[in-house]
């Protein structure tokens, strides 16, 4: 009997980066693309902990650590830019269907461990802060944002 092999392949299409252009993923992207997933729902319930459980912790509060200037920040904030590294690894390598996937999942992520306390916070921030970058990522990614230097230049002809 011989034996019968699985291929699975990821395919992909980003309709703000190139229209119409559908892409297999090869195994190493794939691999990426599933690891930077799994962290980028892993940071959810880690900045929830961090909140929780690291830095300053006040009654009724928030845990805080210092962020420099004699200001602090909630804990979770150290979660904060991995996230978005990674949700950009996957709107990279993947397109932005895949990106806004995550972040549905993420939500429900959130939803499901945060603490009563931070439910509504957490998903509602995680979600409008995460669709916002991504929009401002994709935008970006197209070439429509330019630097203030470009506005510079042509305010100054």
């Amino acid at each position: 009997m011989e034996a019968v092999e699985f291929r699975f392949e990821l395919v992909v299409w980003d309709a703000l980066q190139t229209p119409g252009r559908w892409e297999v993923v090869n195994q190493a992207q794939m691999e990426l693309i599933f690891l930077a997933f799994i962290g980028f729902a892993a940071m959810i319930p880690a900045a929830n902990y961090l909140i929780g459980h690291f830095g300053a912790c006040h009654p009724g509060g928030p845990c805080v650590i210092p962020v420099g200037f004699g200001l602090e920040a909630p804990s979770g904030v150290l979660m904060v830019g991995l996230a978005l590294v990674l949700r950009d690894v996957i709107h990279e390598r993947a397109g932005i269907a895949w990106a806004a996937f995550a972040i549905v999942v993420g939500a429900l992520v959130s939803y499901s461990t945060s603490p009563a306390a931070l439910v509504m916070a957490s998903v509602t921030s995680f979600v409008f802060a995460e669709a916002a970058d991504l929009y401002v990522y994709a935008r970006c990614g197209t070439g429509i944002c330019r630097p203030p230097s470009y506005y510079q230049v042509r305010l100054g002809q």
